[in-house]
Order: C-alpha cells, then structure tokens, then sequence
C-alpha cells in the first residue's frame, strides 16, 4: 500500500489478486442472495465491471448477462470530462429486475450515468447496483458492496496498464522525491503478481 499525490489529492495504492477478486465477487452475490432480490438480467459495466459480472451470474446461475461499456478515466486521477457511451443495450428488460454490476464506485459518475440510462430508456421494473468497492465521495452509492475504501484499487485485469501509466509518470518528471518512491514501490508490488504468470508481455 502506497501513497503518491496527484494535484491536490493523495492517491494509497491497494493492489489485488485474481484470488481475492474471485473470493470477493462469490461474496458479493452471496450478499445480493440473501437480500432476497432476483435479478432477471445481470448487467456489467465494463471494463471493470466484467469479471465480478462473469463470477456473480454464474452464482445466480443466470445466463442473461449484457454490457454497457462507458468511459470517463483517462489515466490514474485524470477523468475526462464527460461520460462517453460506447455500447448501450439492445434488448427488451422492460418490466425485470435488474442488477448492474461494476468494480468500483469512485467518483460515482459513470455509474450514475448508466443507472440514469437504464432507468431512463429500459425501464426495468426494479434497479439495484453492486459494486466490489464504494468510496464516500462517489455521488452514487451502491445497494450492495463489499468495503469502503479511500484507496486507489489496482484489480488484476489493469496490472499492465497500471505500469504503463505510472512508467511513464516516473519517466516524465512527474513524480519526484517521496513520490517516486512510492510509485515505484506500487509498481514493484504489481509486477511481483505478474511474475507469477509465465508469457506476460507488457
């Protein structure tokens, strides 16, 4: 776990494992389970909605699965201004329950923007969110989670792109004294995972 700062905000790295992200997503369908609501339709946001997505319809043994695919990150701490929609829905939910699922809740934007979509253009009969993470500034917060968290969250399926970006901060100048040792200590963390897996080309 490390911290670095971006403009004005301090960034603490958590870096998962695949294991910890499949313990996570069975227990966050089990927390969906015993709340007692049924999802007709599972929905991920992608791209970090897409694996919990996978592992939690597999738990419900439900096999309507769809995705949304919107972007608002451009690079660790730097959004872009506004949510871009890349893959909507082309499929009648109208009158199901619905479950959208994502990894994290951080600004809360896009999520928001694909909960107002859905509401808005598919009409479900009802609408929860779950996501793995949820952090107290998010201007959504999910029915379901499994932690709060201040934490920047490194998931397994952006180790690669994680090191690119913060590569390329290091070799721009941009981080400096304590900083740059913190993010070559993130970066030291996330290849040791990487190691593990044998033709990893990044």
């Amino acid at each position: 776990m490390n911290k670095t700062s971006v403009g004005r905000m301090t960034l603490t790295f958590k870096v998962l494992t695949w294991d910890e992200i499949i313990s996570m997503s069975i227990k966050l369908g089990n927390i969906v389970k015993k709340s007692g609501y049924n999802p007709n339709y599972l929905i991920g946001v992608a791209r970090g909605g897409l694996v919990p997505l996978r592992i939690i319809s597999d738990f419900f043994n439900n096999n309507n699965v769809f995705i949304v695919n919107v972007k608002l990150y451009e690079d660790i701490a730097r959004k872009a201004e506004n949510v871009r929609f890349l893959q909507g829905i082309d499929e009648d939910i109208s009158g199901h329950n619905v479950l959208v699922i994502d990894d994290v809740a951080d600004t809360g934007v896009t999520l928001k923007a694909v909960v107002d979509y859905i509401r808005d253009n598919l009409k479900p009969k009802e609408l929860k969110v779950a996501t793995l993470h949820y952090k107290p500034w998010s201007v959504i917060k999910p029915d379901y989670y499994l932690s709060e968290v201040k934490d920047w969250i490194v998931y397994p399926w952006e180790y690669v792109e994680t090191i690119r970006s913060l590569t390329k901060k290091l070799e721009s100048g941009e981080f400096s004294g304590e900083e740059k040792e913190n993010a070559e200590r993130a970066l030291k963390e996330i290849q040791e995972q990487l190691n593990k897996y044998d033709g990893v080309i990044y």
